[in-house]
């Protein structure tokens, strides 16, 4: 919408006259005075407005997951706005991370209002949630607006859980030889007194005898390994957030 300020019926003086407008609309405009006094003149021109200062930052492409120290397939793009919903264009941004790995991303904003990031690395640093993720969070920041990308870390059975718990893991092969993997210990029952209960419940840590006895309460049998009070609270984490994660055999 345009707005004209004064009405214009007299000359301001020295034959010149003046008025101002305004915009909502970040676009080329076309203006035209035109003067009646016995004959009528007319005058075209045009003139540019630009979009106000940032109010917003809108976010697409996030909320994916990737294995801890690996980067995402789709990375997050970020939009921003100003007051008006017009597309704020070659604007200086910086960004703010949280328990997030390495990333990129450009200095500004390109000509439609928009950055994506052109890397993102998972961590592992903060807490699992209850689906075994790790939330990692870029938050960007454009003048007084901001908004945030999260995505996940996840911890994967041959990156991470097999060295804590396969066959050459300290943990099980002091007393096991056999070969722990998802085909033998996922939704398969124990032995002797634990015959009643699951080795590994996908998506369930507590309900898993293997978590149990790591985690030093075991609901049957004794602690793993024996003369110990489990797993260090790492590798617990990343053998429960496996497990929570449906104990995939990824």
């Amino acid at each position: 919408m345009i707005t004209r300020s004064p009405a214009l019926t007299s000359s301001a003086g020295a034959g010149t006259y003046s008025a101002t407008f305004n915009s909502g609309t970040a676009q080329l405009k076309s203006l035209s005075a035109t003067i009646t006094s016995g004959a009528t003149i007319g005058e075209n021109t045009s003139a540019t407005v630009s979009a106000a200062a940032p109010a917003s930052v809108s976010v697409v492409n996030a909320g994916f997951s990737a294995g801890v120290g690996t980067g995402v397939g789709t990375l997050p793009t970020y939009t921003v706005r100003d007051a008006f919903s017009n597309l704020v264009p070659n604007f200086a941004v910086s960004y703010t991370s949280l328990n997030s790995g390495a990333f990129g991303g450009p200095g500004t904003t390109n000509g439609s209002g928009q950055v994506t990031l052109t890397s993102w690395t998972m961590s592992g640093a903060a807490g699992d949630d209850a689906s075994g993720r790790m939330a990692n969070q870029v938050q960007l920041n454009a003048g007084s607006a901001s908004g945030s990308a999260t995505d996940y870390g996840i911890y994967t059975w041959l990156s991470d859980v097999r060295p804590v718990i396969g066959p050459t893991a300290s943990f099980c092969s002091s007393c096991h030889v056999w070969d722990r993997n998802p085909n033998n210990i996922v939704s398969t029952a124990g032995t002797g007194s634990c015959a009643a209960f699951t080795r590994v419940v996908a998506t369930s840590a507590g309900l898993s005898m293997l978590y149990g006895k790591a985690s030093n309460a075991p609901a049957c049998g004794g602690v793993m390994p024996p003369s110990s009070t489990g797993l260090s609270a790492g590798n617990l984490k990343i053998l429960r957030a496996w497990i929570n994660n449906r104990g995939l055999n990824n």
